[in-house]
């Protein structure tokens, strides 16, 4: 037997017709899912450049962040509390005293800029880093400063020398 038959001409039409509605309701469904990758893409970006500053801040942190000694010596004198050697009374010591021999490189414990760069009391030739994010470094008693008032200074490099 023999195969007869087609689409007539209505039917063609009706056929058409569908595949149109078909093609049309295809391309409203991917316009609705371009926009809603636009919109997650935007998301993203944003969350890439919150995590981008964000990243920036905590090196920024880490890099102020005394983490070297700045001599090799010994702790002459802690942090807390003792009797002062100019009056014999107890107080309370800000800092930490670093004995080291003359000459010795003092170098910065962190990145920070040189806000002093002189002789302070009884404190002889001083250098004072700051730092940033509230850090200060101050280098009393030198022989010799290195660093100049206002210089950039990395972590490690030379300030004075004991």
């Amino acid at each position: 037997m023999k195969g007869q038959g087609g689409v007539d001409e209505g039917s063609a039409r009706a056929i058409e017709a569908a595949m149109q509605r078909d093609k049309g309701r295809a391309l409203e469904r991917m316009f609705q899912d371009i926009g809603k990758m636009e919109q997650e893409i935007a998301n993203r970006a944003q969350s890439f450049r919150e995590l981008k500053t964000f990243l920036e801040n905590q090196r920024s942190r880490f890099a102020a962040t005394p983490s070297i000694w700045p001599v090799k010596g010994w702790v002459s004198s802690g942090y807390g509390y003792r009797t002062s050697p100019f009056t014999g009374q107890r107080h309370f010591h800000e800092g930490l005293d670093i004995s080291a021999k003359p000459g010795t490189p003092v170098v910065a414990s962190a990145d920070g800029v040189v806000t002093f760069s002189g002789t302070l009391g009884g404190f002889g030739n001083v250098v004072i880093l700051t730092h940033g994010h509230g850090f200060t470094s101050f280098y009393g008693h030198n022989h010799k400063n290195l660093a100049p008032a206002g210089k950039r200074v990395l972590r490690g490099e030379s300030v004075a020398l004991e």
